[in-house]
This record gives structure tokens, sequence and C-alpha cells, in this order.
């Protein structure tokens, strides 16, 4: 297939007809899109366009040129998320933002950082150094299978963790998808249990702009974090820090450059030679996303993941981790059908090279799984193909 630098048709059907818009190599099958997220041919042109004008004339451009440039793409932005361009700021990615929260804050020992342990690991690094800076505790929440799969028990967790605590409690972080065991959190529930205690609640969405429905008017959050670059088809990297208008005051960027409480968006709004292309260039993602249909996206890959969690978990005798699909977004866990130490050896760099593939295989309670996200290029025999190679690999000896 030739490769494609242009948007697809409105009418074009998912699956591998969508490859020739992405670059993808010839072959590659791509299970795990929602690691780094895969940028269509569209949008990395815009990015490498507006790279070359940056490049063309600098001082025109970070002098003049940037500053309306950020502000339309804000605009552009506000309409997806349905809030407020004062609220929120574009850096480079979700750890980025995380940082500058979690750093800006004001903290007194005895003071309680929130998570579950689903919580992406850089999360918790950020909160292992608060705890050694400020002496607060992070205090992890432990979850179970059964509560994998209901909104009710997750919500339950955290509501005994308050009880216990009550106001020691700084800051909750919550995910809005978790990124592994790939699971679709009650954020909503969360978000209403936490305000209603007075507590801080931070959500990672990290994994969520693109995958589920997202309104952050509708959400209400006191902080969000959200990539493009995953799944919303915009270049890495490319993501929004919102602060509810009350706390925009507390919050700082990680690194200071020539703004300073200036107010929260002008804060955010230049540090230094940075690359912005991949933030302009979220205007071309935004003409991609309204060419496919969002929410025909979010439907199709959501049933795709059903069918790969149902047919995988069937060729190689095992469960998924996950398998309330009200709590399934574009991605699933499915219990490898060795537990040996060494599968991740065995599927390991040899093993991609020869299947032109990568498996992401990680560990919950001590049962190794691999995740496998979908995307409108995929279709199912791309993960039968992968199963059955994972199956033939650790069956050989």
């Amino acid at each position: 297939m030739s490769k494609s630098n242009q948007i697809p048709p409105k009418d074009i059907e998912f699956g591998h007809n969508l490859l020739p818009y992405f670059p993808l190599a010839q072959g590659y099958k791509m299970t795990n899109s929602g690691a780094h997220g895969v940028t269509p041919n569209y949008v990395l042109q815009a990015r490498k366009n507006y790279y070359n004008e940056i490049e063309t004339n600098p001082d025109l451009h970070y002098r003049i040129n940037h500053e309306p440039y950020y502000d339309i793409r804000k605009e552009i932005v506000s309409k997806a998320f349905n809030t407020s361009s004062l609220d929120f700021s574009l850096v480079e990615n979700a750890s980025e933002a995380i940082n500058s929260i979690l750093k800006s804050l004001t903290y007194k020992a005895g003071d309680i950082l929130l998570i579950y342990d689903t919580a992406y690991r850089m999360v918790e690094e950020v909160c292992r150094q608060l705890e050694e800076k400020y002496q607060v505790q992070l205090l992890i929440i432990k979850t179970n299978p059964k509560a994998l799969n209901s909104g009710t028990e997750l919500v339950n967790l955290a509501e005994e963790q308050i009880k216990k605590y009550g106001n020691k409690i700084r800051i909750a972080i919550v995910d809005h998808v978790a990124s592994f065991p790939a699971l679709v959190f009650p954020i909503k529930d969360l978000v209403k249990l936490f305000k209603e205690n007075n507590i801080l609640c931070l959500v990672d969405g990290a994994h969520a702009f693109g995958q589920v429905d997202l309104d952050l008017t509708d959400l209400d959050p006191d902080l969000y974090v959200a990539n493009f670059h995953k799944w919303g088809f915009g270049a890495k990297s490319s993501s929004l820090l919102y602060v509810k208008k009350e706390y925009q005051s507390l919050i700082y960027p990680a690194v200071i450059s020539h703004s300073y409480k200036a107010s929260f968006p002008i804060d955010f709004k230049f540090l230094g030679t940075r690359d912005y292309s991949p933030i302009y260039a979220l205007k071309e993602a935004t003409e991609f996303m309204e060419a496919v249909d969002m929410e025909r996206v979010k439907k199709y890959n959501h049933e795709l993941a059903v069918k790969v969690g149902q047919e995988v978990s069937k060729i190689w005798g095992t469960e998924q981790l996950v398998h309330e699909e009200s709590m399934i977004g574009a991605m699933v866990l499915i219990e490898l059908p060795e537990q040996s130490a060494d599968v991740e050896k065995k599927l390991g760099l040899e093993f991609c090279e020869k299947y032109n593939t990568f498996v992401k295989i990680g560990k919950y309670q001590g049962k190794y799984y691999v995740r496998f996200c979908a995307q409108i290029f995929n279709e199912l025999d791309d993960y039968i193909y992968v199963a059955n190679a994972i199956k033939d690999t650790l069956n050989s000896k």
C-alpha cells in the first residue's frame, strides 16, 4: 500500500484500509498503539512543516508567531474538551503536567498522597520524591481482580481510606484510564467522592482523550492532564494541563522560563526554545479526528478490544483481567499461557524481530499479562497472528 499524507474519506471502512494513512512499516503488527500513539501521516507532515517554519526564521517565530499560534490551538482544544481556554495550558506530555502540579503544591510533614496500585510508574516515582523532600506519606490503595471489574468496589476502596485518614489526605491522584491494567475507572464517582470530602483530586487522563468520552465541564475535576499523541492522533508530544480556577494561583511550570506568577495560562505559554511543532499540529490532528469521527473511532476500538479479549483468551486458554465491558476502553489485558520467570526474555527483542511486532508484558499480583491496544488501522487477525506467535514461542523448547 502506498502511503498517503491526506485525510481519509469520511466513509472509509476502518481496519487495514487505514494503514496507508499512518507511517507504520510494511507488515508491522502494531498491537500496542496506546504506549506512544501512532501519528497519522497528515499530522506528521504538518508538524514537519511547522518545524521548518520555525527554523527558517527563529527570531520571527519565537518573538512574533508563537503566541498567536499557541492561542489558536488552545481555542481549538477547548472545544474538544468543552472547557474554557483560560483553564488549561498546552504542554509536552502528561509527565511534565503531573510534575508541575505535584511539585507546585505545598505540603507539611504527615500529609498523605493517595494513589491506586494501578497508577503509572512515573506518578509513584514523583510521589516518592515528595516523600523524601517533605516527609509526606504515600498511601497506595490495593486493588484486586474483583475491584477491577466493579466501579462500585473501586469507589469503596477509596472511601475506606478516607474514613481512616480523612483530612490528612493532601491530594488523590487517580487514573481516568489506567495504562496497566487497561482499566476505565469510575472517574465521575471518584471526583465527586473526593470533592465531597474536601480532598484535592488530580485525574491522570493520559490514556483518556480519544479512548473514552471526556467532557471537563461535566466531569468538573480539580486538576486534569491528558495526552493527544496516544489516542487523539496528535504528534509526540502534545498534552493538556487543566487547573480549576480556584487552584490556578498554586500551579507553576516544572521549568520556570520567561514568566513566573504572571497567571496560570501565561506561565506555561513560552518555555524558551522548546519545539512547539507538535502543539501547533493539534490543528491538523483535530482535522483528522473530525474526518474519522471520534465517536465512530471509540466505538470501533472498544468493540475490537472486546473481541480481542474474547478470542485471545480462547487461544491461550487463560482469562482477561478486566472483563466487565463498561470498564474496557480500547485496551485489554490477557493472562499469558506461561508464567515462568523468563517469559519476558522469551518474548523479547528476538521474538519481536522474528514476528515483526512488539508485545507489552506486565505483572499484576504476581501474574504476567499482555496488553493489547485496538486502533482504527487494526483488525482482529492482527491479534490472532500475535497470539499464535506467542503461543508457539512459549510452547517451543
